[in-house]
């Protein structure tokens, strides 16, 4: 595939994700920022105990 390929898929499923989030209520953003920031942590805490304390 090539790069401006890539760079128009991921530009439109950027668009369609803020499209997505704009119909979103209150509500919902704040259950799905809290979602995004659990997962992070998750995440993180995932790299640590792999790479423990390399620099």
């Amino acid at each position: 595939m090539s790069d401006t390929r890539e760079v128009h898929d991921a530009v439109r499923t950027n668009l369609q994700r803020r499209r997505e989030l704009s119909r979103m209520t209150r509500g919902e953003l704040i259950d799905y920022i809290v979602n995004v920031e659990d997962n992070l942590a998750a995440l993180s805490a995932r790299i640590d105990h792999a790479y423990g304390d390399e620099p």
